[in-house]
């Protein structure tokens, strides 16, 4: 069984609910850490890198509907571009 698996295992058996940005914030920097990227690498680059590494991008693939997950990875880079704005002030 997968870490994904188990999570989504305990999650349904528990009841609880996580929503998808926290979802994908916590796969994004799981492999961002276990791939020693910089903190100053942009996000971009790091998502290029971690699908590189992993050979696709299903990693990222966090919602059943495509809709969903267009509007999940729109709020994710909205999210990242309003911290980056906010450091580099």
């Amino acid at each position: 069984m997968t870490e994904e698996e188990a999570l989504a295992w305990a999650i349904e058996e528990f009841h609880a609910f996580v929503d998808g940005f926290t979802l994908f914030r916590l796969d994004y920097v799981r492999w961002r850490d276990e791939l020693n990227l910089d903190l100053m690498v942009s996000f971009v680059e790091a998502i290029k890198a971690i699908d590189a590494y992993i050979s696709n991008s299903d990693w990222r693939e966090i919602c059943c509907l495509q809709e969903s997950q267009g509007s999940l990875t729109e709020r994710v880079f909205d999210s990242r571009e309003n911290l980056w704005a906010k450091f580099l002030l």
